[in-house]
């Protein structure tokens, strides 16, 4: 299948774009919860349960540090693995971390125990490997020139098994609903694109299509197939890609200073810009608005994790944040807040082999269950789906888990509690 492009009209976007002096701004800010300087440079970071993957740069030699965050108002650095290089992008799934490392390709670092990770196998991407994610059992990777799916089915040896070239260089990538998108620098012009594939057939992505874009494409996060894009002429773009051959430019809004970084919490979406984080409402793709700017603690990157927010930035760049975004309780902006949900205890507790999970929910939402040991190592998906308002009871057969105490995380849109279970047998 040959390129589809897509060309945004310049008379579409001035339809859309709202201009700047006339937004309203409403009192957000960011509430630290807690802190850590780490002494480095740190950059790009993932969390998983009760861990954050935090990397360094311009350290001799540079490190993967792991912060344990089961107390966040006192995150705690409890090991560091040495890299070989800077990471430029990283993930984690299932106590597995997978590491960019350039020139080494692929790495993939066993976190089952946090205070001693170690390199648990490595693959080689071709050329520079630049950034990665993960679905299922595949990793894909965007490396200098070269997309490339890799089965990480046994961690200690992973395996590409497919790669196609690009005449652009490959600087990160993002996973959105069954679709990666790789993000392109192309070195005569230094201009950015987005070339979007499907990945239903996870061993063989199929190219979808190519943003062609005027300005520069920065980065993209996406939320089933809304897809927003952070423009480089100060503009964040909302696509459509229901169908991913015509996808459909659908809401645009002006943002100060350009942008650099996305991540979405519930219906708000944060782009970092410079030290800053810009505040979008999207609770309609359609119509999106900024509603605050925020300057303090400075941030370079983020990633956002239930109700929290997880970032690093700071005097020197060295800092590692846990915050929560406030928003001004006087302005009714309900679409802004967490929907309400109610957690109860699970019952019986202490329990043996099985216990019931309660939770009540006020309006439908997405919902996560999941259960972590009393290391913070998830070890159980109960739930992951979407459920209408309403009381809904589930049961946990712990019957394959040892004695101990356990913690189950409920995740509704953006917002999340944690109860403590005792699993005696």
């Amino acid at each position: 299948m040959g390129d589809t492009s897509v060309k945004f009209s310049r008379i579409t976007i001035l339809v859309l774009i709202i201009i700047v002096a006339a937004w309203p701004i409403a009192d957000a800010q960011f509430e630290i919860v807690g802190q850590l300087e780490l002494g480095y440079e740190v950059r790009n970071l993932a969390v998983d349960g009760f861990h954050a993957y935090v990397c360094s740069v311009h350290r001799t030699p540079d490190v993967m540090y792991v912060i344990d965050i089961s107390d966040s108002h006192n995150p705690d650095s409890i090991s560091a693995l040495p890299l070989g290089f800077s990471s430029e992008g990283l993930c984690v799934s299932e106590s597995l971390v997978y590491l960019a490392q350039q020139q080494l390709g692929l790495w993939i670092v066993d976190v089952a125990n946090p205070a001693s990770p170690r390199v648990a196998g490595v693959c080689d991407s071709a050329h520079f490997c630049h950034d990665v994610v993960t679905a299922a059992d595949r990793a894909y990777t965007a490396s200098c020139y070269r997309v490339c799916s890799i089965d990480i089915q046994d961690a200690a040896n992973p395996q590409r098994d497919w790669f196609e070239n690009r005449a652009l260089e490959l600087r990160n990538i993002r996973m959105g609903a069954s679709k990666i998108f790789v993000i392109s620098h192309l070195l005569s012009d230094y201009s950015y694109t987005v070339t979007m594939y499907d990945i239903a057939s996870s061993d063989h992505p199929a190219l979808l299509t190519v943003f062609d874009e005027p300005y520069d494409i920065y980065d993209v996060a996406a939320h089933g197939d809304t897809v927003y894009m952070v423009c480089g002429d100060s503009c964040l773009r909302v696509m459509d890609v229901t169908d991913g051959l015509n996808p459909r430019l659908i809401g645009s809004c002006g943002i100060w200073s350009g942008g650099w970084k996305i991540a979405l919490m519930g219906s708000v979406a944060l782009i970092t810009s410079g030290t800053r984080v810009q505040i979008i409402d999207i609770s309609n793709p359609a119509m999106p608005s900024r509603i605050a700017l925020n300057y303090y603690p400075p941030i370079n990157h983020l990633v956002v994790e239930g109700d929290l927010i997880y970032a690093t930035g700071g005097p020197g760049f060295g800092w590692f944040y846990i915050l929560r975004l406030v928003m001004n309780a006087a302005e009714d902006r309900g679409a802004d807040r967490p929907t309400q949900f109610a957690q109860f205890a699970n019952y019986p507790d202490p329990f043996n082999a099985a216990t019931n999970i309660t939770y009540e929910l006020s309006l439908a939402s997405s919902v996560r269950i999941e259960v972590f040991d009393i290391r913070g190592r998830r070890v159980e998906i109960l739930l992951d789906e979407w459920k209408q308002a309403g009381r809904y009871r589930l049961s946990w057969d712990a019957a394959g888990f040892g004695s101990g105490v356990y913690f189950c995380k409920v995740t509704v849109d953006s917002s999340s509690k944690t109860e403590k279970m005792l699993l005696i047998k």
